[in-house]
């Protein structure tokens, strides 16, 4: 009987380093999409200080593509500020959305949820684009306008 204890002991053990060991190695792994997501936003902020220095501007691209009146999805730091750089420009920003509305306090422009009513636009521009995919899929089922996400935009005008 002592010998099945020692066992039995041992067994639990193993089976509880088992347990943390599979908890550690999720943590690290989500850890690590995170750092890779931000990573790929401060490269594409890099990029686009890049754009302000030489002074390219966003709403003329948007302006050449024919693209007046744009909905901004996702009112994180991007969003706000391709908002800010399309203020006082021939682009009107009709509104933005994002899925945590309710607990945004924006005052310049409204905030609509993905859920919500979205009026039509000539292009919703999707500032968290590492979800483009799925905010596309979503969204396109309620509005028939293109989708652009601002990765793509700064990177086409970096190229030129």
């Amino acid at each position: 009987m002592h010998k099945l204890g020692k066992i039995l002991g041992i067994s639990g053990v193993i089976g509880a380093v088992i347990v943390v060991g599979n908890k550690i190695v999720s943590l690290v792994k989500r850890y690590k999409e995170n750092a890779d997501k931000y990573y790929a936003f401060f490269l594409l902020e890099n990029e686009w200080l890049k754009l302000k220095q030489m002074e390219v501007k966003i709403a003329d691209y948007l302006l050449d593509c024919q693209y007046k009146k744009i909905a901004i999805y996702g009112m994180n730091s991007l969003g706000e500020a391709l908002y800010r750089e399309l203020i006082n420009t021939d682009v009107e920003v009709v509104y933005t959305i994002d899925k945590n509305a309710d607990g945004l306090n924006v005052h310049y422009c409204d905030v609509l949820k993905p859920s919500d009513e979205l009026p039509p636009v000539d292009v919703v521009i999707v500032t968290p684009f590492i979800y483009f995919k799925e905010i596309h899929k979503s969204l396109s089922k309620k509005l028939s306008c293109p989708f652009i996400s601002i990765q793509d935009i700064i990177y086409e005008l970096i190229e030129e």
